[in-house]
């Protein structure tokens, strides 16, 4: 029996061929990454400045509720006076966007105004987004997800960027509130 030839061709088209896929593999999740982080980047600065906008424009009707806001009991806030307006204002802004929730914090972290009437008046001091906003950076987060409570009901298989930003009296004035 011969010495057994070794076929390099064979080996050579194999090995570059599992190299092809890897690489090709190694790129496409790279790349989905790639185009996911960018995606939020650019929904967390959209959500930013439609959020500086809406709050300068709501701001006179907003600030002494916001203010008051700490001192009541979480009922009295629920049904306070300025909530259904501010409700009415937000819808009526938001109803033709794809903004699905809007909430409002008072600088020590309390749920003061929500869309979703059930969230007035929790606690969310200890919220990543609320916490990294009063730091003073617009933090957002990527949720994929099969149902979500929106102002108008519900809706289902949506993927949503959910953005917290910090709202100022004027550039370098107190802590507002975080949106």
């Amino acid at each position: 029996m011969g010495p057994r030839v070794f076929k390099l061709s064979r080996y050579f088209a194999t090995a570059s061929f599992l190299g092809i896929v890897a690489v090709v593999a190694a790129l496409s999740f790279f790349y989905s990454e790639l185009a996911l982080r960018s995606a939020i980047d650019h929904e967390a600065r959209a959500n930013a400045a439609l959020t500086k906008v809406f709050a300068s424009g709501i701001w006179p009707d907003v600030a002494s509720f916001l203010a008051k806001a700490p001192s009541l009991a979480r009922p009295e806030l629920r049904s306070h006076p300025d909530v259904a307006p501010l409700r009415a204002q937000v819808l009526g802004i938001f109803s033709e966007l794809d903004v699905v929730k809007v909430k409002i914090y008072t600088p020590d972290g309390l749920t003061a105004f929500s869309t979703d009437p059930e969230q007035i008046g929790e606690d969310a001091s200890r919220n990543h987004g609320v916490r990294s906003a009063l730091a003073g950076s617009v933090s957002s987060s990527y949720t994929s997800s099969n149902r979500a409570d929106v102002m108008d009901g519900d809706i289902a298989d949506r993927d949503l960027v959910s953005s917290y930003v910090l709202i100022r009296g004027g550039e370098l004035g107190p802590v507002d509130a975080v949106f």
